[in-house]
């Protein structure tokens, strides 16, 4: 016997309900909703992925990123055991395997069952690696892997590298779970659409017409709007509901594609500067990886850009003068190169420019062109805020082929040319050759040298007399440094103290040679020799270092022993209350003050009266020319007249003759130094040629005619 299907009915068409035209033109829309359904839920199950496995490399990259600083200290601090306990905290217990520390490509310390030797690891990530914060991974084999650089903050320095695996077995099977749960809610949609053309037939116009307005409103994107057919039918419920979910599964993926640009927006922060906008360092160290896709021909211009007084600039005008000095710096860079070429600001002032040569042929500058332009464009004033500054650039400039190419060297031997420009005078550009190379380090292993002499005692003071002008007797001496090195036998200070200021070594080396000094007057003391008055060098460093007055009371030296001298180019014409301070209590403490090399710079009026020194030293540079009636002559003879005035004495240094010495006393100076009466000697000979020698006696020889001709005019 023949029964009704449920739903059907006895299976005739006449069973149905009419249904308008309009119906079957809205079933096709609901089979389109069923396609679109399963597009989405592939959309979602690719997107669930991406998203949970960029969390779990972020995750692990950011938990070793954590690490780093306690991992620099401990491979600098060489503890292997605390470097383990370190990257022991790596382990959550799914998903590590192993880690290791690498310095010099060997192992330091290594945790975990590793499948893969750390240099394999290193070799994947070269490989195949994409960049993350500063370090990069690589996926291979259901593993991750991880490297990441080991800075020591404080010595600006990479000492290793981290490489580390994770399995990604427990990521697959989340994956897995949440494709699943996806997949379920697209089938029950899918069944819900097609039961929904099943039903159509036993809807109203009406009824229709709401699905018809609530599938619109999900297409249209009205995803707030709330979904409601109001039908007791079953199946139309599971319409709704089917659509409801739709509806979240869409504001899911909306999610989902947020999430994406978030992260795309992270990894764009990442790798530019958020100033400027240009490429930062981190994007020119990733660099390499675009050089792959060039022809092996082709040659590579790089161009390393150093800004000349730009700190002038931004301690003068602030810090937001100075930002917007260096975005209106990237602006005019951009505007010169090609549309092809690479900007980068890789620190404060220095930015690098990189363009493939031949790729525009017979329209482009020349490597020399382009940097000439841009120190010209570079120095140009540039107005903020009605304020016009200038500043200038230095440029050193490399090409190389790319076949065989080392590209850190490469940018290294770019920056060793800039800084050959920076010496040669700034406002510059220089081509790099292999003699910079060469230079650049020996003045490494000088300067490692010299941080070793330091510690080894190696420095020491030599003494150079100084005598009346009158008599030519002893009055005083100038302690100068002389640098014992083991290879190269006794420096002078031209050949270490810019090193040494670069270096920021001055207030070690003015402490250590102070205290020889002292070390020094107090043996010659204890021996029963008169000891003139000593002269010490002090460096604009040492004289803001707050233990400057702490070591002078600590070394017992009687007052009115022992003086000071500053460079002209310590004392500019803003002298600052600190300084006037530090300076009233040296005096305090029974130590003269003494400006070297005045008229060498940028002293004026103001800061002399300000200073107010005992004696002014007259720069040799006005000692090597003098004549009677000379320019240098009549400069010496007002410098001595502006001394008179503020009643300070002068001294001239580097006199070399007697007929110096002679004019120098005439034209009114009263203590002289240089060559003539003694060249800067040791201690011991300091000791033997001149202390233990009669006080009185004018050591420098005179003849008899000279002797008395000069008494004559001294008397008149």
């Amino acid at each position: 016997m023949h029964q009704d299907h449920p739903i059907l009915g006895n299976g005739r068409l006449g069973s149905f309900p009419r249904v308008s035209v309009k119906y079957y033109i809205i079933v096709p829309i609901f089979l389109l909703v069923g396609i679109c359904n399963y597009f989405v839920t592939i959309i979602l199950i690719d997107y669930s992925e991406e998203s949970q496995t960029s969390a779990f490399i972020q995750r692990n990259t950011t938990n070793i990123r954590a690490l780093a600083p306690t991992l620099a200290f401990s491979v600098w601090e060489f503890n292997q055991d605390r470097a383990l306990s370190t990257i022991a905290g790596l382990d959550d217990g799914k998903s590590f395997r192993s880690a290791s520390v690498l310095t010099d490509g060997l192992v330091f310390a290594s945790n975990g069952r590793p499948e893969l030797e750390a240099g394999a690891v290193v070799d994947i990530i070269n490989a195949t690696g994409q960049p993350i914060f500063d370090g990069a991974y690589a996926i291979q084999d259901g593993a991750l892997f991880v490297r990441y650089p080991i800075w020591l903050e404080d010595k600006d320095r990479q000492v290793a590298t981290v490489v580390a695996e994770f399995g990604m077995d427990a990521l697959a099977a989340q994956n897995a779970q949440v494709a699943s749960r996806i997949q379920s809610i697209a089938a029950l949609g899918s069944f819900a659409v097609l039961v929904g053309i099943i039903v159509f037939a036993w809807l109203s116009n009406r009824l229709l017409g709401r699905v018809a307005v609530s599938i619109t409103s999900v297409a249209e994107g009205e995803l707030d709007t709330h979904i409601n057919l109001r039908s007791a039918i079953s199946e139309l419920q599971d319409i709704e509901t089917a659509l409801q979910q739709l509806r979240r599964d869409a504001q899911q993926l909306i999610e989902l594609k947020s999430q994406s640009r978030a992260a795309e927006q992270i990894q764009h922060m990442a790798l530019h500067d958020a100033l400027t906008g240009l490429g930062n360092r981190r994007y020119l160290d990733d660099f390499k990886r675009h050089l792959d896709e060039r022809p092996l021909d082709a040659w590579l211009e790089i161009l390393h850009i150093d800004l000349d007084g730009f700190k002038e600039v931004n301690d003068r005008a602030g810090h937001e003068a100075g930002d917007k000095l260096l975005q209106t710096t990237s602006d005019r860079l951009k505007a010169m190169v090609r549309t092809d070429d690479w900007v980068f600001r890789i620190g404060g002032d220095e930015f690098v420019v990189i363009r493939d040569r031949g790729s525009h042929q017979g329209s482009e500058l020349a490597p020399s062109e382009l940097a000439s332009a841009i120190v010209s464009r570079l120095s140009q004033p540039c107005t903020i805020e009605d304020q016009t500054h200038s500043v200038g650039a230095s440029v050193g400039v490399v090409t190389v082929p790319l076949q065989n190419l080392d590209f850190d060297k490469a940018l290294g031997d770019a920056d060793i040319a800039m800084y050959a420009a920076k010496a040669a005078g700034k406002r510059g550009f220089v081509h790099f050759t292999p003699y910079l190379r060469e230079a650049t380090q020996e003045r490494q292993r000088l300067s490692a040298s010299l941080e070793q002499a330091i510690g080894d005692l190696e420095l020491q003071p030599y003494y150079q007399p100084k005598v009346d002008a009158e008599n030519f007797a002893l009055s005083g001496a100038e302690a100068l440094v002389r640098w014992h090195h083991p290879e190269k036998g006794i420096l002078g200070p031209a050949s270490f103290l810019d090193l040494a200021k670069e270096r920021g070594f001055l207030v070690e080396i003015d402490k250590l040679l102070f205290q020889r000094v002292c070390n020094d007057i107090t043996i010659w003391r204890e021996a029963g020799l008169v000891v003139p008055k000593i002269s010490v060098n002090l460096s604009g460093p040492r004289l803001s270092d707050p233990a400057l007055i702490s070591d002078l009371k600590s070394a017992n030296i009687s007052p009115g022993s022992l003086s000071f001298e500053l460079l002209e180019t310590v004392y500019l014409d803003d002298v600052s209350e600190d300084v006037l301070h530090r300076l009233d209590e040296i005096r305090d403490l029974g130590v003269s003050i003494e400006l070297d090399d005045f008229g060498s710079g940028h002293a004026s009026m103001v800061s002399l009266l300000q200073i107010a020194p005992d004696h002014l030293k007259i720069d040799k540079r006005f000692v090597q020319d003098l004549a009677p009636d000379s320019q240098s002559a009549r400069l010496v003879s007002q410098i001595v007249e502006i001394g008179k005035s503020l009643g300070i004495a002068a001294t001239a240094e580097g006199v070399e003759t007697l007929e110096q010495a002679q004019l120098l006393y005439e034209l009114g100076c009263t203590t002289l130094q240089g060559y003539h009466f003694g060249k800067p000697c040791p201690a011991q000979e300091f000791c033997k040629e001149y202390l233990e020698r009669d006080q009185n006696h004018a050591f420098a020889p005179l003849d008899a005619d000279r002797s008395i001709d000069l008494g004559r005019r001294r008397s008149g």
